[in-house]
This record gives C-alpha cells, sequence and structure tokens, in this order.
C-alpha cells in the first residue's frame, strides 16, 4: 500500500502537496495502490512518484510533472494529461484508454504494452519512445514526433498519423490496414515485416525509403513522393498512384495490376518485366523508363510522355496510345 503521510499530504489539495514536495525533494514517493479516481492533480509536482497499479481514472494531471514516475499497470483511462511532462516515464501495460495527451511530452517513455486505444496524443511529443506491443487503435498522433520511437508488434488500425514525421521510426511487424499517414514523412523509416494495405498516405514521403516485398494493396499513394524508392516485388494491385513521384523507382516484379498511375512521374524508373494489367497511366511522365519485357494489354497511356523509353519485347494488346510522345523511344519486337 502507498504510504499513508504521502497520502494524506496529496489530499490536501495541490498547493500544499507542492509546497511540500519543495521543501523536501529527496523524499522518494511511495503511492502505489493508490485510489486517486477523478482526482484534481493540475500542476502537481509528482517526479519521480511511485504510482503502480494506481487507479487514476478520469484524474485532471493537466501540466503535472510526471517525469520518471513509475506508473507500471496503473489505470488512467480518461485520463486529462494535456501538457503533461511524461519524460522517461514507466508507463509500462499502463490503461490510458482514451486518455487526453495533447501536447504531452512522452519522450524516452517506456509504453511497452500500454493501451492507448482511442487516446488523443495530437501533437505530442513520443521520440524514442518505446511502443513495443502498445495498443494504439483509433489514436490519433497527428502532428506527433515520432522520431527514434520503437514500433514493434504495435497495434495501429485506424489510428491517425496525419503530418507526423516518421524520420528514424523503427517499424517491425506492424499493420498500417485503415491508418491515416496523409502528409507523413517516412524517409529513413526502418521497415521489416509490415503490411500497408488499405493505409492512407495520401501526400506522404516516402523518399529513397526501402519497400521491397511491402503489401501495399489498395494503398492510397496519391501525390506520395516515392523518388529513389524500393519497390521490388512490392504488391500494388489496386493502389492509388495517381499524381505520384515515382522517379528512378525500382519497380522491378511488382505487381501494378489495376494500379492507378494516372498524371503520375515516373521518369527513369524501372518497370521491367512488370505485371501491368489494366494499370491506367494516362498523362503520366514515363520518359526514359525501361518497359523492356513487361506486359502492357489494355491499359491506357493515353497523353502519356513515352520519349526516350525502352519498349523492347512489350506486349501491349488493345493498349491506348492516343496522343502519347514517343520520341526516341525503342519499340524493336513488340507486340501491339
Amino acid at each position: 500500500m502507498a504510504n499513508p503521510e504521502h497520502l494524506a499530504k496529496l489530499k490536501e489539495g495541490v498547493e500544499a502537496w507542492n509546497q511540500w514536495r519543495n521543501k523536501n525533494p529527496h523524499i522518494k514517493l511511495d503511492l502505489h495502490n493508490s485510489n486517486l479516481f477523478r482526482f484534481n492533480l493540475k500542476n502537481s509536482n509528482l517526479e519521480r512518484a511511485y504510482l503502480k497499479n494506481s487507479n487514476l481514472e478520469g484524474s485532471n494531471l493537466t501540466d503535472a510533472n510526471l517525469k520518471h514516475v513509475n506508473l507500471i499497470g496503473a489505470n488512467l483511462e480518461r485520463a486529462h494529461l494535456f501538457d503533461a511532462d511524461l519524460e522517461h516515464a514507466n508507463i509500462v501495460d499502463t490503461n490510458l484508454f482514451d486518455a487526453k495527451l495533447k501536447n504531452a511530452n512522452l519522450s524516452k517513455a517506456k509504453l511497452k504494452g500500454a493501451n492507448l486505444e482511442r487516446a488523443n496524443l495530437e501533437n505530442a511529443n513520443l521520440s524514442g519512445a518505446n511502443l513495443i506491443g502498445a495498443n494504439l487503435k483509433h489514436a490519433n498522433l497527428s502532428g506527433a514526433n515520432l522520431s527514434g520511437a520503437k514500433f514493434t508488434k504495435t497495434l495501429l488500425f485506424s489510428a491517425n498519423f496525419s503530418g507526423v514525421n516518421f524520420s528514424g521510426v523503427k517499424f517491425s511487424g506492424v499493420n498500417f490496414s485503415g491508418v491515416n499517414c496523409s502528409g507523413a514523412n517516412l524517409k529513413n523509416v526502418e521497415l521489416n515485416d509490415v503490411h500497408f494495405g488499405c493505409a492512407y498516405f495520401k501526400g506522404a514521403n516516402f523518399e529513397n525509403v526501402n519497400l521491397e516485398n511491402a503489401n501495399l494493396e489498395n494503398a492510397n499513394l496519391e501525390n506520395t513522393n516515392l523518388i529513389g524508392a524500393n519497390l521490388i516485388g512490392a504488391n500494388l494491385k489496386h493502389a492509388n498512384l495517381s499524381r505520384a513521384k515515382l522517379n528512378r523507382a525500382n519497380l522491378i516484379g511488382a505487381n501494378l495490376k489495376h494500379t492507378n498511375l494516372e498524371n503520375a512521374n515516373l521518369e527513369n524508373a524501372n518497370l521491367k518485366n512488370e505485371f501491368l494489367v489494366a494499370a491506367n497511366l494516362s498523362g503520366a511522365t514515363l520518359s526514359g523508363f525501361n518497359f523492356s519485357g513487361a506486359t502492357l494489354s489494355n491499359f491506357n497511356l493515353s497523353g502519356t510522355i513515352l520519349s526516350d523509353s525502352n519498349f523492347n519485347r512489350v506486349q501491349a494488346l488493345g493498349t491506348n496510345f492516343e496522343g502519347a510522345t514517343l520520341t526516341g523511344t525503342c519499340i524493336e519486337d513488340w507486340n501491339i
């Protein structure tokens, strides 16, 4: 149980508590297993407090100092933690369902196995945080700082990561299905065994990212930056890549069946031996593109810029080339 003296002092109110803390900065606070249901702890100084397994459901911890606090197994369901400082906090296996963490500082926090379902983490600082096995389903992380965070087997279904900077983030065994990553920066992100099917990445930055063998079926990649990306063997079936920048991208072995590449820029990309049945490339820029050995049957190349491209041994039965620019294009041994 908690130290009775510490708990009694806390119940005197935040002002009295903070004054006592200032006079006794070296006391080790023991508040574990405390029942602080809907308690007002706004602006309280709880730095390094031991709150393991405590009940803080619905409590007000706005602007609270929770640096290095131990909240293992605690219940913070629907707690208010706006602008709270949880740097280096131990939040392993903690319940933060529907918690309000907007603008909170969770830098280097341990959130392994934490329940953050439906939590509001808008503009929160999660740099260097450990989110291995955490539940972020339906959570709002728009504008959050996730640089250097670790996501291994983290649950992300329907989470909102719009505008997030993922630079330096490590993802392993993660499913982005239904996740909103519009405008997110994924440059220099580390991906291992990641599923992107049905995810929303409109306007996201994947420049030079390794997406080899990635599953992007039905993903929305409209207006994304995929310049220099490695998409070898990627599954892009039914994906929306309209207006995407795919300059210098490597698409060898990728599945582009029914993919929408309307007005995409594929200049100097490598599409050798791709599966392109019924893909839409209307208005796309494909100058210098390598189509060698590709199957382009029955899809739309109207209005495309194909100058200096390689169509050697291409299968193009039923393909629409109306208005296409073919200046300098190699068309040796193609079948139309």
